[in-house]
């Protein structure tokens, strides 16, 4: 696995994300959401859907997605795939635009 990291824009002239999944090291999903938010590729209605948001868990990114009204912000609870009976869930964040 080979980690890039630069604007999606440069290799591929992306200039809107209509859809990202986020589903790798918790820590750094609010990060990468402000890198995002900042990048100008959200456009309104641009969905975000993190997984594991409640276990092993990304509080500071749900508060953020909460708090800084620049979301619709659903979770959807789910049971963790590979262990039965743990609580999880997976955030939908709907863009709302740059107010």
């Amino acid at each position: 696995v080979e980690l890039i990291v630069r604007p999606s824009d440069e290799d591929y002239g992306v200039e809107r994300l209509d859809l990202v999944f986020m589903d790798h090291w918790k820590r750094c999903y609010l990060p990468d959401l402000q890198l995002l938010e900042g990048s100008g590729l959200l456009g309104e209605g641009s969905i975000i859907l993190a997984d594991n948001v409640i276990f092993p868990g990304a509080p500071n990114f749900l508060r953020h997605a909460r708090r800084s009204g620049l979301y619709e912000v659903r979770v959807h609870r789910a049971t963790l795939e590979y262990i039965r009976g743990i609580r999880d869930g997976m955030a939908e964040l709907t863009f709302l635009g740059i107010k």
